[in-house]
């Protein structure tokens, strides 16, 4: 994985995805800055759960400074409603046991006050959030990707960076 500057804030978007709810689970986390991306399936679990574990494999991400999901039940538990569920001895506001505590307790051991969190509209215009989907998705479902697609997505993807790229070494000369 390349790395960033001092300073740089480090996005990674996640997503997870349940063939069948419960069902065939896979969850997937990209990095466009950096091009990082990695993808993972367990047999049986919930959209939830796998939702979760993408935003916690993000969180391992030497430099993550920024995670950004499409899933509200993981943007405002991680934001707001896991510090009231630990006062609560992990129960909700309506006294029942919180679903999916082991995999909250984890993400709390990797400090969430530290990652800013952010929430996206699902299945919207969103070009890095698609692409999480579509990678947790085929984790899901065991598929393959198609080579000419994932060429095509990197070569637009090497068009974008270059454009950047350019900008920044323009601005670079201009301050010189």
């Amino acid at each position: 994985m390349s790395e960033l500057g001092a300073g740089q804030t480090m996005i990674i978007y996640t997503d997870g995805s349940c063939l069948g709810n419960p069902g065939k689970g896979g969850w997937g986390v990209y990095c466009p800055d950096t091009g990082y991306e990695d993808s993972g399936h367990v047999e049986s679990s919930t959209n939830n759960r796998m939702e979760l574990t993408a935003i916690i494999v993000a969180m391992k991400v030497d430099g993550v400074s920024k995670i950004i999901t499409d899933s509200e039940y993981c943007f405002k538990g991680a934001t707001a409603w896991v510090k009231g569920w630990v006062k609560r001895d992990w129960k909700t506001a309506g006294g029942t046991k919180v679903k999916n505590d082991d995999l909250w307790k984890e993400l709390l051991e990797l400090e969430p006050d530290r990652i800013q969190f952010e929430w996206v509209k699902a299945h919207d215009t969103n070009e890095h959030n698609n692409h999480v989907d579509r990678l947790a998705h085929r984790a899901a479902s065991g598929e393959e990707e198609d080579p000419e697609a994932e060429r095509k997505r990197l070569e637009a993807e090497l068009e974008r960076i270059t454009k950047r790229r350019d900008e920044i070494l323009d601005i670079l000369s201009q301050t010189i």
